[in-house]
């Protein structure tokens, strides 16, 4: 009896049984202040596309219990900020008003004081990126709306103003991007003007996809080629 039936047969198993998984990076449920970077993620600031310095302080409880966050400690209303929301529960300060299980970013009162989320991609491959940014302030049409950008290294791949000025309004980018290993991206609320009223909720998830069964296939077909050759 041929072998080769046999061995297409396994081929075709692999394809059914093959598990059809990805690697997934998600800012909120990554977010740690045990170390600055933390994994992929850093949290930072500086001046978009030209500087960036990890914030230096943090705490488990910003505002209250379950808020860790990271923040510069030195300025006025502790900002630029980076701040998850695990209370479970609505997060309310002054005019802020921030989803439970959400993130939330703040930028300084300076250009170079953006505030900075960085994703630096473990190993060269194939990215896709899925990012909402987020007006979490309830204070309804003032300040001129913050400024929101995603940069691959120093070059822009996306930029926007977060507007209208209200509670809720939305930005969000999606896309596939090649990355080689340490390359960073980096995702930015800027001031746009003036820093008051900016606070802005940020999601962030980043996949990796698993080789797929048509790359098993074609290692299949390559053993088949090799089976015959061997015949």
């Amino acid at each position: 009896m041929s072998r080769l039936p046999l061995f297409a047969g396994l081929v075709i198993l692999a394809l059914g049984t093959a598990p059809a998984s990805a690697t997934v990076y998600d800012a909120f449920s990554d977010f740690s202040i045990a170390s600055n970077p933390n994994g992929p993620w850093g949290y930072g600031y500086g001046r978009p596309g030209v500087s960036y310095t990890p914030m230096p302080d943090s705490t488990p409880s910003f505002f209250g219990p379950d808020e860790p966050g990271w923040f510069l400690g030195n300025s006025p209303f502790l900002v630029p900020l980076a701040i998850a929301n695990r209370t479970g529960a609505i997060l309310t300060s002054t005019t802020i008003s921030v989803p439970a299980n959400t993130m939330f970013v703040h930028p300084g009162n300076d250009d170079a004081q953006a505030a900075i989320v960085r994703f630096v991609a473990p190993e060269a491959g194939h990215y896709n990126y899925n990012v909402v940014f987020t007006r979490v302030d309830t204070a309804d049409g003032f300040d001129t709306g913050a400024g929101v950008t995603i940069y691959d290294g120093n070059a822009v791949l996306f930029a926007r103003a977060l507007v209208p000025l209200t509670y809720g309004a939305t930005v969000s980018a999606s896309g596939s991007i090649e990355l080689a290993a340490n390359e960073v991206l980096s995702f930015v609320v800027d001031r746009n003007g003036s820093y008051f009223f900016d606070s802005t909720g940020f999601s962030a998830q980043i996949t990796v996809p698993e080789p797929t069964s048509f790359g098993i296939l074609g290692v299949g077909l390559f053993g088949l080629k090799l089976f015959r050759r061997r015949r």
